[in-house]
Parts: structure tokens; sequence; C-alpha cells
């Protein structure tokens, strides 16, 4: 019975870090000040021209184009159901968790390069397992211990800081990256190595080139997030009013029997699953205003228990509905409009 008790620890545990690093705004600041106007002694910054989205011809450009020094208010809300069958006994688990984040357009250069930094102003989780194995978190209680709260509260109010090209590529250093999430992660959570490939590829849903209402294009992706996945992803555009896009994303995931951590065992995983729902994307700042996803992903892990020469199975059937909204906090007035 050992890997029942392992297995739900690590579940969450990646569950989480795996939530915090996929929204669209989950990068992190220290500060939630703002950069709207220019003190006396220091003049504001040249307006930068920024390409436009109307590209004409029912064609729309849709790229990571911010003003320098808008800031916006974010929150991340995810459900999920996590069924498993564990050497024939259900365990089933449950979690509610929420994200509220300030985003800070910290710079946008005239090359097309945007510099983003987050602040994470709270987390709060509700996990629930049979077994007296649940556990709640709310970073706004200074008081929460246990092992969520020694994993997320290293977070609040840490920096991470990252540039992007306008089609949402990294272009920053990726040893500084490192630094700056084993930083974030403190000394009880999750693995830095994780992190990464969600960190970078949270923005690489841009198109290469304009595209006009009914037009598709794709985006495959390989990360590791505790265990190495295919992310094959389709994206539509389905509307465009008043400079807001609305698009239609399908997702195919699969784990092709990649390796994977259970606590303390060591495991292969063939899970397969999809992901589908709409997101709104700003098209004069590039930037997720709003998005509903629902993903389900089902399959198994085997693995040999400690002692045993037999393998043995956990099935896994996991739903996760997402809901993400923006809201802008500020006004920014150091960049030109190329409208």
């Amino acid at each position: 019975m050992r890997s029942v008790i392992t297995v739900p620890r690590s579940s969450w545990l990646l569950g989480i870090s795996v939530l915090l690093l996929f929204s669209l705004a989950a990068c992190s600041s220290s500060e939630s000040t703002t950069s709207n106007s220019a003190t006396d002694s220091e003049p504001a910054p040249a307006p930068i021209e920024r390409p436009a989205w109307n590209q004409g011809n029912d064609t729309y450009l849709i790229r990571l184009a911010p003003e320098r020094g808008a800031t916006y208010t974010t929150e991340l809300t995810q459900s999920t159901t996590n069924n498993m069958m564990v050497q024939g006994n259900a365990f089933d688990t449950e979690q509610e968790q929420t994200v509220t984040q300030t985003l800070h357009v910290a710079d946008y250069t005239e090359d097309g390069i945007t510099t983003l930094e987050t602040t994470t102003d709270r987390m709060q989780v509700d996990f629930s397992a049979p077994g007296g194995q649940g556990q709640s978190y709310d970073s706004a209680d200074s008081t929460a211990t246990g092992p969520i709260a020694s994993a997320l509260a290293p977070m609040i109010d840490k920096t991470l800081r990252l540039e992007l090209n306008q089609g949402g590529a990294f272009v920053g250093n990726r040893d500084s990256l490192t630094a700056q999430v084993d930083s974030l992660m403190g000394e009880n959570g999750p693995d830095s190595d994780m992190l990464i490939d969600p960190i970078l590829n949270q923005f690489r849903f841009y198109p290469s080139e304009p595209v006009a209402v009914g037009d598709s294009w794709s985006k495959e992706v390989d990360m590791n997030v505790g265990v190495p996945l295919t992310v094959d992803a389709t994206y539509t555009l389905d509307d465009v009013t008043d400079g807001t896009a609305t698009v239609s994303v399908a997702v195919d995931i699969n784990t092709n029997g990649a390796p994977l951590e259970l606590g303390q065992l060591e495991a292969e995983a063939f899970l397969s699953g999809t992901q589908s729902g709409t997101m709104t994307i700003d098209l004069e700042s590039g930037l997720t205003q709003s998005s509903e996803m629902s993903a389900s992903v089902s399959g198994f892990a085997e693995f040999t228990p400690p002692g045993q020469n037999q393998m043995q199975e956990i099935d896994m059937d996991i739903n996760t509905s997402t809901s993400f909204t923006s809201t802008r906090a500020s006004e920014a007035t150091t960049n030109g409009d190329a409208e």
C-alpha cells in the first residue's frame, strides 16, 4: 500500500505547478506599482510604434505587442478530478484552485521585444482525497502550514521576468530564467527543470502570418511537466469584433510511454487526451483577455513496487476545467499606436 500513499501527493503537487505555469498570464512580479508617468527628473520614453493588427482585406496580425507600463489583474480558476485505480483500490481526488496575479509590461522595444513581470498576489487551493489526505491552503493566511503551504508560499510576491518576441518565443537568457524559477519555487517546491518548458511555451500560440476569420494554424511542442508530453494544438480565428479576436482551441495530448516519477516509484505513463475551448485576445496588445478550457486525459502508468518483481498499473482518468480572465488596471501612454 506504500504506492497508494505516495501517488496522490505527487499528483496534486504536479497539478498545482502545471496550473501556475500554463496560464497565459502566469509569469510574476515583486512590485504591483505601475509606471504610467515619468517623474520630473526622468522624461517619458519616446513612443514606440507597434505593428498594426488590422492588415486590411479582412486579415489580422495576432502578435504580442503590449503597451509599455500597462498593468493587468488576472485570475485563473481550475477544477480537477482525478479518478485512479491503484492496486485494485479506487482513489479519487478533487482539487479546486484559484491564482490571482498582477501582470506588468515592464518594457516594449523598437525591435518588438516585450518584457513581462508578474506578481503572484494570492493562491487558494482546496484538495480532497480519501483517508483524510485532503488539504486546503490560502496564501492570505500567514499561519498556513502543511505540504501545500510549503510548496506554494515561496511563490507569493516573487518575481519572474520574461523577454518575448512578437511571436511569443522566449528570447532571454535560459540560465537566468532557470535561476529565477529556482528562487521562485523555494526548497520545497517542484524541480525547476520540469517547469521551464511550460513557462517558455505558454505564449507560443501566435500565428506566423496574418489570418482571416475562419483560418486555422497549428503549434506542436514537446514539454516536460514531470512527465514528457507532446502537445499538438490547433487554433481557429472565429470572430473579430471591436478589436477583440475570438479563437477556438483544440489540443491533443500524448505521453507516448514517457518516464514518470510517482513519489518513490519510477513508472512509465501511457496517457492521452484532449483539451478544447475558446479564448479572447485583445488585438491591440496581443494579450489574452479571457479563456474557458476543458480537458480530459486518461490512460495508465506501469510501475514495479519496491521489493517486488511483478509490474502493476495505475489507471487514471483526469478531467479539468479552467477559466481565465484579465482586466487592465492602468492606462499606459509611452507606446505609440499603429492604427
